[in-house]
């Protein structure tokens, strides 16, 4: 490659590399107040962006399955059974050929997934940890 055609390439990555969309760029701004505290100052733009990241993101977490079968009449029974004894817990009934599975709770940590096993236990005593995906901000969650 001879030596003006590595300036050429040069010069257009410089000319590539001036953003196009500076014009409706959000800043975060922060600023040291004479208190010791960081104050930022966020553009409001990012809230919708902010709002949707959070709810369709899933992480890796904890549930306490309660039933694991080909029948799904039986699983909906349980399911109606547990949403009758816990009506404010989240539940979900999935699908994994060839059962159906019963799951509740959005569980950060074992330990708490634990202490939720055990008030589950009296009424399903089956019920046991399993390893998920959870959500972080369901709907309708309250203490989970």
């Amino acid at each position: 490659m001879s030596l003006q055609a590595q300036e050429e390439i040069k010069m257009e990555a410089t000319e590539v590399e001036a953003p196009i969309w500076s014009e409706q760029t959000i800043e975060v701004e922060a600023i040291e107040s004479d208190s010791g505290k960081l104050i930022i100052r966020k553009d409001n733009r990012l809230d919708p962006f902010l709002e949707d990241y959070i709810s369709n993101k899933k992480i890796k977490g904890y549930r306490v399955q309660l039933f694991s079968g080909r029948s799904r009449w039986d699983a909906v029974k349980v399911r109606s059974d547990f949403l009758g004894k816990y009506e404010d817990h989240m539940i979900y009934l999935t699908y994994q050929q060839p059962n159906f599975k019963l799951r509740v709770g959005n569980f950060r940590d074992r330990l708490i997934a634990t202490e939720y096993l055990n008030i589950y236990k009296v009424d399903f005593p089956t019920a046991f940890i399993v390893s998920d995906e959870i959500e972080i901000n369901p709907v309708n969650s309250k203490k989970q």
